[in-house]
């Protein structure tokens, strides 16, 4: 029985991405572990897999003066704080390479924000694949970064615009460094990676791809995208070590089918026939700067959801809620089974993560995109959606009620064209199984 090891970012979207592929290695016989920080425990242990701790090297992000001019004040006063950095760095590879023994894996499946992991263990000689739980990142011919909200054409002028974005993501990048750089006095976790690198007499030009949205690649090493290739643009070319690996979603969810929720359920399919619509609204996890903003849009879906008789809203996530909630046709979770939930849905109201995206594509849910984090993947799966014709963008805090409500009627008019079938569920409910998707 072949033992393969899923090295994770630490975040609840990166592992769920996974574990239909890591279901389907399971299936041919494999044995899988996960690694990850203990918060993630009960995430990847009910899905059935083996899960390791394991300290993950801490990463410093400077986002404001005061946070840089904090971190500058303390390299400069307090020459201990570089001591225990190098410390953590340095105890970290010796962590990564006892955990690939201990481990006794075969192969390593590295999620690409961890890529540079693979230089410290390399010499372990374990095959090791980059896992994109994301669509990909790669800089292509015609497609811009994926903070943007362009969607291009492959015309020459768009391929020239295309390339100019990718420079302004580059200088940018480069400032980030400049500052960290400075913040530390020189002694960043850059200057960390270059003298491991010369130690060990790596040529990190020779090794590591910078040409990435997200984090640098390791040039060689196969990479499996855990995506849907008819998502992306259809002009981006695919590399001979690129892979794309897409498998039906299923996951666990009974822990979220409370009595209210399925209550719910049985309420809607007494009404399958009464030409209402079903709206989902979820942002997944929203930053404490994001939440006013999330807030006043949600505001806005409620109104347009109180004026119109053949709405019902479903909201995910209680920390949006208030007393305007309140109302027969709105209904709010802290949590709901959304693979479940969107077997009923006409349409998702969603930030844009990609697992959103795929389970809505799976679901044939159409899909109001509105991102919260300019500065992820969220604005270039919007462009991807609205290129697609699975959906439409929106502007977060810019589409007026009247906007959004042109948005919302144009998508869900859609469903108009070919009434659902019915189909019974597990539960004995009736499903409302949507028709295909169609472009807009």
């Amino acid at each position: 029985m072949k033992r393969i090891l899923f090295i994770i970012l630490p975040s609840p979207s990166h592992y769920h991405a996974s574990f239909s592929f890591a279901k389907k290695l399971k299936s041919e016989g494999m044995q899988i572990s996960y690694v990850g920080t203990p918060h993630l425990e009960e995430t990847v242990t009910k899905e059935g897999f083996h899960f390791m701790h394991w300290h993950y090297t801490s990463e410093y992000v400077i986002k404001t003066l005061k946070a840089f001019l904090g971190v500058f004040l303390k390299s400069i006063s307090d020459k201990s704080l570089l001591e225990t950095r190098k410390v953590d760095y340095w105890q970290n590879i010796t962590d990564v390479r006892k955990l690939i023994i201990e481990s006794g894996a075969e192969q390593i499946y590295l999620d690409e924000h961890l890529s540079e992991y693979y230089i410290y263990f390399n010499d372990l000689k374990v095959q090791t694949r980059i896992l994109c739980t994301k669509i990909s990142s790669r800089k292509s011919k015609g497609i811009p970064p994926m903070d943007s909200y362009y969607i291009p054409s492959n015309s020459w002028i768009s391929n020239i615009y295309c390339e100019v974005l990718w420079k302004l993501k580059n200088l940018r990048d480069q400032r980030k460094k400049l500052i960290h750089r400075l913040a530390f006095i020189g002694q960043d976790e850059n200057s960390f990676l270059k003298e491991y690198c010369k130690d060990n007499k790596i040529d990190l030009k020779s090794t590591l791809d910078y040409k990435n949205y997200f984090y640098p690649s390791i040039i060689g090493l196969e990479r499996v995208i855990l995506g849907n290739k008819i998502f992306d643009y259809p002009w981006r070319k695919v590399l001979p070590t690129e892979s794309y690996e897409l498998y039906e979603i299923t996951r666990n969810e009974q822990k979220y089918m409370s009595p209210a929720y399925l209550d719910l359920l049985e309420e809607w399919s007494k009404q399958a026939n009464n030409n209402k619509h079903l709206l989902y609204f979820s942002f997944g996890t929203v930053t404490y700067k994001d939440e006013n903003r999330v807030q006043i849009l949600l505001d806005k879906i409620i109104a347009i959801v109180k004026k119109r008789e053949d709405l019902v809203l479903v909201i995910s996530k209680s920390n949006y809620q208030h007393d305007s909630i309140i109302h027969p046709r709105i209904h709010s979770f802290h949590y709901v089974p959304q693979l479940h939930l969107l077997t009923f849905c006409d349409l998702m109201i969603t930030h844009g993560g990609h697992n959103s995206i795929k389970e809505c594509i799976q679901k044939s849910v159409k899909m109001l995109v509105f991102p919260h984090m300019e500065n992820n993947d969220q604005p270039g799966n919007a462009a991807r959606v609205e290129f697609g014709g699975q959906g439409l963008m929106g502007k977060l805090t810019k589409d007026s009620v009247s906007t959004i409500s042109t948005k919302i009627e144009k998508l869900l008019s859609i469903y108009r064209i070919a009434k659902p079938k019915k189909e019974a569920n597990e539960d004995g409910l009736e499903t409302l199984k949507n028709p295909h998707l169609q472009c807009i």
